[in-house]
Formats: structure tokens, C-alpha cells, sequence
């Protein structure tokens, strides 16, 4: 794990590189909109969301629906609803991991332990609640065109990849979201 980045904003930062991200970067991001179009970037979630062999996929259940009140459920003043429950792992589909997701040798980002991060108080350090809003220009590097093909599970991307990946768009700036087509999703659909 390289240190290069501990204590550049102070030792008791916990946002890490959006310390990058300020008025400038937000402002110079909102300039670049010309025709509004919204663009969605997560991935949608169902009981079809591709997942790592060692975690359990999304569980979703109905707690209450049409056919109970068939069934003669109780419907005070005719008032009905449904109500579901979902069950998932909080690593699967789209998500931002906080700086408080993996460490080494019982380090965290900013030389804070390991030992800050337990299952009964969470993290009590570099939690997702210390990140604020990203609005940011973002910048894609499409390595499956730059490839012609789907990057292979365990595939290495390594830096002459990004680098070449970056001369044929736009070169990264700092505070920019960095964003990596691979085609793993797109080779998911069924």
C-alpha cells in the first residue's frame, strides 16, 4: 500500500483524494453540460446481479402483498399495501467503497488501525459518511475499444493500458473521476 498520499492533507484527514474536488473542479465539471441528458451509471440491481462467487446475491422478499388480502387479510378502512424486505451483501452492484474498506499490515488510509473498523460500532474512522457530495468532471477510459474485446476476468490492466487508454480520450485532470469500461457487465447480459 503506498503512504505517498498519507498525511498531504493532515493526520486527522479522513477524505483522502477528494480533497482534490473543490469549487473549481465542481464549477469547471457544471460547464461542460450541454444537452442535459442524465446518463445512468449504476448497476441495476435484481436477483440477476452478477456477483463474486463467495458473496450471496440479493435476496428480495414480499412481506405483504395483493394475494394476502385475497387470502382475507385485514383491511381497515379498505386500506392496502405491499411491503418487501431486501437482504444483500453491501458489496455487490454499484457502490463507493469508504476509505475504510481494506487495509494492510493493520493500516488504514492515514496510517489509522484497522482495529477501527468492527462489526458491533462500524468504522469509526474513514467511514462513507466523511465523503462529501462528488460532482466532478468525469473522464472514460474505454479499454474495451482500445482492446477491441472484453477485458477477461483476472486480466491485469496494467499502466500502459490506462496511459494508452487516456491518450484516446482526455487526459485525466486532478479531482476528475476516473471511469474504466472493461465490458464485464455488457458480456453479464443475458
Amino acid at each position: 500500500m503506498s503512504q505517498e498520499a498519507w498525511h498531504r492533507w493532515g493526520t486527522e484527514d479522513e477524505r483522502g483524494a477528494l480533497n482534490y474536488i473543490g469549487q473549481e473542479e465542481v464549477r469547471r465539471a457544471t460547464a461542460l453540460v450541454r444537452t442535459g441528458e442524465v446518463l445512468r451509471l449504476a448497476q441495476l440491481l435484481s436477483n440477476k446481479t452478477p456477483v463474486p462467487g463467495h458473496r450471496c446475491g440479493l435476496q428480495h422478499f414480499m412481506d405483504r402483498d395483493g394475494g394476502d388480502y385475497a387470502a382475507g387479510s385485514k383491511r381497515p378502512g379498505g386500506f392496502q399495501f405491499a411491503e418487501d424486505s431486501v437482504v444483500m451483501p453491501l458489496h455487490i452492484g454499484t457502490h463507493v467503497d469508504a476509505l475504510c474498506h481494506a487495509w494492510y499490515d493493520d493500516k488504514m488510509f492515514n496510517g489509522f488501525s484497522g482495529n477501527e473498523v468492527r462489526s458491533a460500532r462500524g468504522a469509526e474512522r474513514l467511514g462513507v459518511e466523511k465523503m462529501p457530495p462528488i460532482v466532478t468532471r468525469g473522464v472514460l477510459l474505454d479499454l474495451v475499444k482500445l482492446k477491441g474485446r472484453v477485458i477477461a476476468p483476472g486480466e491485469v490492466i496494467e499502466r500502459a493500458d490506462l496511459e494508452a487508454a487516456a491518450a484516446a480520450a482526455i487526459t485525466p485532470g486532478r479531482g476528475d473521476a476516473v471511469l474504466l469500461r472493461t465490458g464485464w457487465l455488457e458480456s453479464q447480459k443475458t
